[in-house]
Formats: structure tokens, C-alpha cells, sequence
């Protein structure tokens, strides 16, 4: 978890960059932290994994089928 939004943004960047999953940032309001995590496929997504900021790798080339604008 991060306190920070920049932080844990930059944090789900790097991963993504490096493993090609997109990854997802949500905000918990009462404790007021931010939390980072892998993503399912597209296809596969449903919850809070839709209501979630998505990060996606900023190279194409290294992104994984079902994930980043290629989904």
C-alpha cells in the first residue's frame, strides 16, 4: 500500500513496463492508501478490477495478449 498517488502510480508503471500486465490503482477512501495490483485479462475483468485506474505497459511491444490497447 502507498500514501502517495504519485508514488503508487509510478509503481504500477514500472511493473507493467516490465512484466506487460496491465495493472490496476485503486483508492481506499477510509484508510486513505493506495494499492497496486496485477490485472486479468480484459475479457476477464469485473468488480473493482472495472472501477480501477489501469496502467498499461507504455511499450507495445511488451504487453501480454488480452491486456493493453491491443486487449
Amino acid at each position: 500500500m502507498f500514501k502517495d498517488y504519485r508514488a503508487a502510480r509510478a509503481e504500477a508503471q514500472k511493473r507493467a513496463n516490465e512484466f506487460g500486465y496491465d495493472y490496476g490503482l485503486e483508492h481506499n477512501k477510509v484508510l486513505n492508501t493506495y494499492t497496486v495490483f496485477v490485472l486479468p485479462r480484459m475479457e476477464n475483468r469485473c468488480g473493482h478490477e472495472l472501477r480501477c485506474e489501469v496502467v498499461s505497459a507504455e511499450d507495445i511491444k511488451v504487453q501480454q495478449p488480452g491486456h493493453g490497447l491491443r486487449g
